[in-house]
């Protein structure tokens, strides 16, 4: 039996991948048969039913998940219909029409001369490596790659081909690739790359929410009825509160800034996710798996929204001009204590001085110019102009337009 053909034949299947991982298997599980899993019903997005539980399928082969799609489905009924449930020959000597038209529209899209369609990634491998090389070529192959790869270059050296394999990845090839791809290596990473890349990516689109959220807090406020100094755009048709009609929310500012928290808290959760056990366990990948797409997404919208809430920004000057009226005449408070200040008064004094009339305006409701104008106290040291210059609002305004220019206005 030993120098038998079949123990010959088993001796050179065992070299391969595949029967090296099912001994694996068999030694671990020895009570455990592959066929075990008996599925009942496939179900949408990767479920299935297994012995009456539904249970996710992580060993599917349907990348796009497309298996269940119902325009597949139909595609493949129509098909049934007119083809049978057979090509009707080997492709080597004939194709159906409806073959020929797919891979004709696969090349069309792809912008490729032509296109090759295999029912299952083993086939093509097996199909098209051998089909590639030939005698003058070489083949380097990654010692882990898929076993249809494996047999497929063994094809190919029985064709004259030489192969090669490797241990996963030399340096000098990462290197090589990288540089023609304009990427650089990481200098130390275990199983996997220290997470603090992806934290700092995150902790900037927090920053970005920030920046985000404080343009849309500043929006909501400048909108109080109060102040309505600006608002949001409101469409025609569009409702602002459903129980008070003459009401125009902040809605998009409001949402944005919601928003921001959900960005600063997962950039929290990606610097917990930098501290791995031993810099190689897999703890960050939940994680990441939510934070990344998430947060991406809802900067995405957060951007564009923001982008449109300040284009279409109605703003109110004369309801500026009439808040600043409320106040304008005490912005001189400043200028009055300063000029006190230049004849030789104690700083405090006069501090004391201004602020008497001021708290006098405020509570009273008197006119602040008219009461500083009438302490005599004050215009005891201070002349009519100096008052006048003193009450003149547009040097607050000398430098508008060149904080403008700083941002491009």
């Amino acid at each position: 039996m030993s120098n038998s053909p079949m123990r010959t034949l088993a001796d050179v299947m065992r070299q391969s991948g595949l029967i090296r991982f099912i001994e694996h298997f068999q030694a671990l599980y020895p009570t455990s048969h592959l066929k075990d899993l008996v599925v009942d019903r496939i179900g949408p997005n990767r479920l299935m039913e297994v012995n009456g539980r539904e249970v996710t399928n992580f060993g599917s082969d349907s990348f796009l998940g497309l298996d269940q799609d119902p325009r597949v489905l139909e595609a493949v009924r129509r098909g049934l219909d007119k083809w049978g449930a057979h090509n009707g020959a080997s492709r080597a000597f004939s194709s159906v029409r409806a073959n020929v038209e797919a891979e004709e529209k696969l090349a069309a899209w792809l912008g490729t001369e032509a296109t090759l369609i295999y029912p299952s990634v083993t086939l093509a491998n097996m199909g098209a490596i051998p089909g590639l090389v030939g005698r003058q070529d070489a083949i380097a192959l990654d010692e882990h790659a898929h076993n249809s790869m494996q047999e497929a270059a063994k094809i190919a050296r029985s064709n004259g081909a030489k192969v090669a394999t490797f241990a996963h990845n030399d340096p000098d090839v990462e290197a090589y690739v990288l540089k023609k791809l304009g990427l650089k290596a990481e200098p130390i990473a275990t199983q996997v790359i220290p997470r603090d890349r992806h934290a700092v990516f995150l902790t900037t689109m927090a920053i970005i929410f920030g920046m985000l959220e404080r343009i849309g807090t500043e929006i909501r406020h400048l909108q109080r009825t109060e102040v309505l100094e600006a608002e949001e755009p409101f469409t025609k048709g569009q409702k602002g509160s459903s129980a008070m009609p003459h009401k125009r929310n902040p809605i998009g500012c409001e949402n944005i800034c919601g928003l921001a928290r959900l960005g600063r808290a997962n950039a929290m959760a990606a610097l917990e996710d930098i501290a791995l056990w031993h810099e190689r366990d897999i703890s960050h990948s939940s994680v990441e798996r939510v934070i990344l797409p998430d947060t991406t997404t809802i900067l995405d919208y957060a951007l564009n929204r923001m982008s449109g809430i300040l284009r279409d920004l109605q703003v109110y000057p004369l309801k500026m001009e009439a808040n600043l009226k409320k106040t304008e005449s005490f912005l001189a408070s400043e200028k009055i204590m300063l000029a006190l200040v230049g004849t030789g008064l104690d700083r405090q004094v006069a501090y004391g001085m201004v602020q008497k009339n001021a708290l006098n305006a405020w509570v009273n409701g008197k006119d602040f110019r008219a009461l500083i104008e009438g302490d005599k106290e004050i215009t005891g040291r201070l002349k009519k102009g100096e008052l006048t210059a003193a009450f003149d609002t547009k040097s607050h305004y000398r430098h508008v337009n060149t904080l403008f220019k700083r941002v491009g206005l």
